[in-house]
């Protein structure tokens, strides 16, 4: 990671430092260099802490990046909020819609005068307008508060003429249960763009889900679900091979690690990926805080037919660069570009999350809790706590679920920020070589595996492991295995804004489990997916209440349908994924302008999981 010290510094400067296996080469820059340059503080600091011997424990800088937690209230908080459908629209879009959530709370949101059992379900009449000296209205509807993900009726986008600049959009709600009338208000922002001047690309966003959407040879926009890797351009360079290996397996992204040759050689990279139909992401990490240097470089992607997005900034909390660097580069490529979303990684477990997310569409998570010892540092001979050290994953328990407490922790930062809608989620799973870092071995290909399926049931909707497997005969297999499966046959479903995802939250017996239930290709079904947290070989029993389901197809493990219940047998770390097909469930949701809601995830599944055998079959990994 960025966090060695200077006498490491001085060894990696006598070697290529691209053919670092590990998480170090994640950076370009020397990262004590960095952080010496950054920081006034004598000693070195990651995620707020030190981490070197003989560094004091000061806790002050960790504290005040946590992010504050929302205080409780004894009546009930309205949190209403307002968000365009889809990021951006086009010309040749002909209407929009907008979603609403008024949640019902107790710590975020606006006072309502009436009890909370006399609140929800009460009508609020919702009119949205252009927030401009004629006020023109968009759309005006009624839905009941306590609604979440609402999708008001299209309106016309005839009143938004194609434009570079966004639309500020005013969206009121009036809520008259008290007999008193009461307001509720919030601003946001719409984009209608142009044809993209630039020839390049367009990829939008759908806040239903948080999915990407790419325009079809058909001229429709399908949903996609990234499932590439970072890569060091460099290594590209030296292989070409590693773009046409991918497509052949199954991957459709490369993240692309700079740092960037001369746009000859650049462009002769992305001729190739779009040949073999991957899609790109253009990272900035060694100069995103240089405007002038990030320049030149928007304009060579943004014409490209396979840029997919933009990523700025590579762990910025880690070394807790200028919270102005990200958002300053959000803003630059929104002037210089706007036809595709803004991302960065983030590494810390809570250090100003709020501040480094404000640049960003989409948060990548690199959580890596396999085979590192998080109570003390193999590198620095310190120890690592809340407070203090640095032991490659920040304030982690070394256990898988690690990754899924993480994408939890973050939904309830969004919610609480009012941004669960516009900023989307990805993992990274640990996929590479850091065992002379902080980790004692490479995962296993079912690790890798079971890091995908943990970080989607948790709401990520893209997957760029860190970092090229193929180095890795096991992982490189491992991800031939999953990968088309991703983006055959799980992204259609998973990212359907119709389906409904439920995870099971609480769940002692160490095998994770989240559905996804819609009608698909006019068959109701449920996608279910499986991780076997354990490294013990289990037998779950997922039972159903579900009308008249006729059989399980199998995606990949092993499983059937016995009485009700489907019965999996899964090995240490292993994976399962199932589409059981079943009856219509009746009409147990609300209808909208555009979709039928369904509480509680549709209510077409009950998932819990009994823990049938439980065999020891393979030493345990350390």
């Amino acid at each position: 990671m960025r966090f060695i010290d200077l006498f490491t510094v001085v060894a990696l400067l006598t070697t290529n430092f691209r053919f670092i296996s590990g998480h170090l080469a994640r950076h370009t820059e020397a990262p004590s260099t960095k952080l010496v340059r950054r920081q006034s503080d004598p000693w070195l600091r990651w995620c707020g802490k030190h981490y070197q011997a003989g560094s004091p424990d000061d806790s002050s800088l960790v504290e005040a990046g946590r992010t504050p937690v929302p205080p409780s209230s004894s009546s009930p908080l309205l949190d209403f909020r307002c968000t365009p459908t889809i990021q951006p629209y086009l010309d040749s879009d002909s209407t929009g819609s907008f979603l609403i959530d008024a949640n019902i709370t107790s710590d975020v949101g606006q006072l309502v005068a009436s009890s909370s059992s006399t609140l929800s379900g009460s009508p609020l009449q919702v009119s949205i307008y252009l927030t401009t000296s004629t006020n023109t209205v968009l759309s005006t509807f009624t839905l009941p508060a306590g609604t979440t993900l609402y999708e008001s009726s299209p309106f016309n986008l005839s009143s938004l003429p194609p434009s570079s600049h966004p639309y500020n959009v005013t969206c009121a709600a009036t809520l008259s249960s008290t007999g008193n009338n009461q307001t509720f208000s919030q601003t946001t922002t719409v984009y209608r763009l142009p044809a993209n001047p630039y020839g390049g690309s367009i990829t939008k966003m759908d806040r239903r889900t948080g999915a990407l959407l790419r325009e079809s040879s058909s001229g429709t926009w399908q949903p996609f679900l990234p499932f590439g890797f970072y890569t060091n351009v460099a290594d590209i360079i030296t292989n070409m091979s590693i773009i046409s290996d991918m497509a052949n397996d199954g991957w459709n992204v490369i993240h692309l690690v700079p740092t960037y040759p001369n746009t000859t050689i650049m462009t002769t990279i992305l001729d190739q990926a779009d040949a073999a139909g991957i899609l790109y992401v253009a990272d900035f990490r060694d100069i995103y805080q240089t405007t002038s240097a990030i320049q030149p470089y928007i304009e060579l992607f943004r014409s490209r037919k396979g840029l997919l997005a933009w990523y700025t900034a590579d762990e910025p909390d880690g070394t807790n660069d200028p919270f102005n660097s990200s958002t300053g580069d959000y803003q630059l490529i929104y002037q210089m570009d706007g036809y595709h979303p803004v991302s960065l990684v983030l590494m810390c477990s809570d250090f100003y999350w709020n501040q480094y997310t404000a640049g960003a569409d989409i948060v990548l998570s690199d959580t890596y809790p396999i085979a590192v010892n998080n109570t003390f540092s193999k590198m620095y001979g310190t120890v690592c706590n809340a407070t203090y050290g640095c032991c490659g994953c920040d304030d982690c328990s070394a256990q898988l679920t690690d990754i899924s407490s993480k994408f939890d922790h973050w939904s309830e930062r969004r919610r609480w920020l009012g941004r669960s809608r516009d900023l989307a989620m990805w993992t990274v799973p640990q996929a590479f070589d850091g065992t002379t870092e902080f980790w004692n071995r490479v995962p296993t290909g079912p690790e890798f595996k079971l890091q995908t399926i943990l970080g989607v049931n948790h709401g990520a909707v893209g997957i760029i492991p860190w970092d090229n497997p193929y180095p890795v005969p096991t992982l490189a297999q491992a991800a031939r295995e999953i990968a088309p499966v991703f983006s055959q046959q799980l992204a259609p479903r998973i990212l359907d804004h119709s389906s409904f995802r439920t995870t099971l939250s609480s769940n002692a017996s160490g095998v994770d489990i989240a559905s996804w239930s819609s009608s698909y290709n006019n068959t109701n079904q449920t996608l279910i997916l499986l991780a076997n947290l354990n490294y013990d070989s289990v037998v779950s029993e997922v039972n159903f209440t579900l009308p008249s389901t006729s059989g399980a197809q199998t995606l990949f493990g092993q499983g059937n349908v016995q009485g009700g219940k489907l019965v999996v047998p899964m090995e240490s770390t292993g994976i399962a994924g199932f589409v059981v097909q079943h009856a219509a469930s009746g009409s147990n949701g609300k209808k909208n302008g555009c979709m039928t809601l369904h509480p509680g995830g549709w209510n077409l599944v009950r998932l819990f999981v009994l823990i049938t055998v439980m065999i020891v079959v393979a030493d345990e990994l350390v």
